[in-house]
C-alpha cells in the first residue's frame, strides 16, 4: 500500500494460476517499482519497462489494456527519477477503431482496414467494441493490408469455445498460433473487450 497501489486492484488468484508467472524479485523498497508497473502522471499514463517509463499514446490507448484503479498516481517530479522510453504504447492488439467511416484493427505498430460489414460480422467481432480514435491516434499506426473476409486474426484475439462438458475455454492467438488461457483470471487479466465466440471444432481448422 505504501508504494501506492489501490487496494481494489489486488485479486485472490490459486496457485494454480500463479504457476504461469515466474517468481521475480522481492520488492523491499516502497521507492523501487516493478516492470509493468503503471502510473497516472497529470493526465498521461505510464508504464515501466526495462527501467524506462513509456508512454501511451493517449487516454484512449491506455483504457484498451488497464484501468485506472490499476496505477499509482504521481506528481511530474516523479519523471526525474526514470529516464522517459521514446517508444509509445498504442491500443491493445485486436483493438477495433473507427476513424472517419472506417474501422481498423490493430495489432503491433500497424492497423488493418476492415474491407465490409460482411467482414467485421463472419470474423466475429462485437459492434459495442468499436472505439473512437483520433487523427493523432490512428497516425501512431503504419497501414498494413485490407482486412478481408478470408484474412486471419491477429495478436490478441481472444475467443471463447464452449467444451464438451458445456464450460468455457478460452484461447488466445499470438503469431497465428493459439494458447489456452487456462482459468477466467487470466483472461480477465488479458480482455478489455468481447470474446469471439466459436466453436471448439472450428478453431481447432
Amino acid at each position: 500500500i505504501a508504494m501506492g497501489f489501490s487496494e481494489k486492484v489486488f485479486q485472490e488468484v490459486s496457485t494454480e494460476d500463479l504457476k504461469y508467472n515466474q517468481l521475480g524479485e522481492k520488492i523491499t523498497d516502497a521507492d523501487t517499482y516493478p516492470d509493468d508497473s503503471l502510473f497516472k502522471i497529470s493526465e498521461d499514463f505510464y508504464i515501466l519497462k526495462n527501467g524506462k517509463l513509456k508512454k501511451f499514446i493517449s487516454q484512449n490507448a491506455f483504457f484498451s489494456q488497464y484501468s485506472v484503479e490499476q496505477t499509482i498516481a504521481k506528481d511530474v517530479n516523479f519523471l526525474e527519477k526514470y529516464p522517459l522510453d521514446e517508444a509509445s504504447i498504442g491500443f491493445a492488439d485486436g483493438s477495433l477503431l473507427v476513424y472517419g467511416e472506417s474501422v481498423y484493427l490493430t495489432s503491433g505498430n500497424n492497423f488493418f482496414p476492415i474491407d465490409s460489414v460482411a467482414t467485421f460480422e463472419a470474423m466475429g467481432y462485437n459492434w459495442n467494441d468499436l472505439l473512437m480514435a483520433s487523427g493523432d491516434e490512428i497516425s501512431f499506426y503504419t497501414k498494413d493490408k485490407l482486412l478481408n473476409i478470408s484474412g486471419v486474426h491477429p495478436n490478441g484475439t481472444v475467443f471463447s469455445v464452449s467444451g464438451e462438458d458445456g464450460s468455457a475455454i478460452w484461447y488466445l492467438i499470438e503469431n497465428k498460433e493459439k494458447h489456452r488461457l487456462p482459468s477466467k483470471n487470466i483472461v480477465d487479466s488479458w480482455l478489455k473487450k468481447n470474446p469471439i465466440a466459436e466453436s471448439l471444432e472450428s478453431l481447432s481448422c
